[in-house]
C-alpha cells in the first residue's frame, strides 16, 4: 500500500460572501423575510425542543435526516480541498462508518479504479432513500464500482469477526461525537482494519480546557445532544484516536467554540 502523504493539509481559505442586495425592492424583501424570522423562530425552537424531549429519538432520528444533509453539504463545501488531499491515496475495500447522506462518495468517485468494494454504514433509516439518490447521482462516474457499493443500516459493532483484519481503509466523518462509546468504536476499526491499514477521521473536539467555550459547551451539550439526535460537541476525541496502538497524523482548523480535527490513522503493519 502506497503511503498516505505526511506533507501538511492545505489551509482553508474564507468562502466568498455572495453579493447582497442591490435595490431597494431587494432589500425591503430581506427586511420582511428577517423580520418572519426573528419573529417565528423562538416559537419553532421551542416547540422543537419539546417535541424532541417527549417523542425522544423516533423524532430526532427523522429531524436528523433533514438538517444533516444541509450541515454537512456546508461541511464539506469548507473542507474539500483537505479531503481530496487526505484522501489522495484511498484505494482497496472501504467501510464508511455513519456515512450520513454519503457526502464522502465524490471523494470515492474520483478513486473508483482504485477502490475494489465501497460499504456505506449508515443505521439512520430515514437517511437511506437519500444514499441510494447519490449513488445514483455518481453512477457513471463510479463505473463498476457502483455495482459494488453496498448500503448497510446497522451499527459498525455488529461486524462479524470474520470481517477483521479484511478493510484498507475506514471513513469516520464526524461520527465519533455521536456514538454511545467512541473507545469501543475505535477499538472495532483498528480490529477490521488491514496491517498498514488508515482510518480516516474528522471529528469536531472539545475546546481549551478551563476556556470559556468549554465551559459553554459542558453546559449546553446534555440539552443539544438530545436537540441533535446524538451529537456531543465537548468529546476529547483527538485524545482517544491517538490512545490506541497506531500512527497517528492529525492537523487542526478552527478554535474557540469550534475546533475541527482532520487526520490519518495507519494501522501498523506488524
Amino acid at each position: 500500500m502506497a503511503e498516505a502523504q505526511t506533507q501538511l493539509l492545505p489551509e482553508l481559505k474564507p468562502r466568498v460572501a455572495k453579493t447582497g442586495p442591490q435595490t431597494l425592492a431587494q432589500w425591503v424583501k430581506v427586511g420582511i423575510l428577517g423580520v418572519g424570522l426573528v419573529a417565528t423562530m423562538p416559537f419553532v425552537l421551542v416547540g422543537y425542543t419539546v417535541v424532541a424531549f417527549t417523542v425522544g429519538k423516533r423524532f430526532t432520528s427523522w429531524a436528523a435526516s433533514l438538517f444533516i444533509p444541509v450541515v454537512m453539504d456546508n461541511v464539506d463545501k469548507t473542507f474539500e480541498p483537505v479531503r481530496h488531499s487526505a484522501l489522495k491515496d484511498i484505494q482497496g475495500k472501504v467501510l464508511d462508518v455513519g456515512c450520513g447522506d454519503a457526502p464522502y462518495l465524490k471523494y470515492y468517485s474520483k478513486k473508483a479504479d482504485k477502490i475494489s468494494e465501497l460499504i456505506l454504514l449508515e443505521p439512520n433509516l430515514h437517511l437511506k432513500p437519500q444514499i441510494l439518490n447519490k449513488i445514483e447521482l455518481y453512477r457513471e462516474s463510479l463505473g463498476p464500482l457502483a455495482n459494488n457499493t453496498h448500503v448497510k443500516t446497522h451499527f459498525i459493532e455488529d461486524f462479524h469477526s470474520s470481517e477483521n483484519g479484511t478493510f484498507d481503509w475506514i471513513i469516520l466523518g464526524n461520527v465519533l461525537c455521536e456514538v454511545p462509546n467512541p473507545q469501543s468504536v475505535l477499538k472495532m476499526v483498528l480490529q477490521l482494519l488491514k496491517p498498514g491499514g488508515y482510518c480516516y477521521f474528522q471529528e469536531h473536539c472539545r475546546s481549551p480546557q478551563g476556556s470559556i467555550s468549554q465551559k459553554i459547551q459542558d453546559v449546553i451539550n446534555p440539552y443539544y445532544v438530545v436537540l441533535s439526535d446524538g451529537c456531543n460537541i465537548n468529546r476529547t476525541t483527538l485524545e482517544s484516536v491517538k490512545s490506541l496502538n497506531w500512527k497517528v497524523e492529525n492537523w487542526q482548523y478552527g478554535k474557540g467554540f469550534i475546533i475541527m480535527q482532520v487526520g490519518l490513522a495507519k494501522k501498523p503493519v506488524s
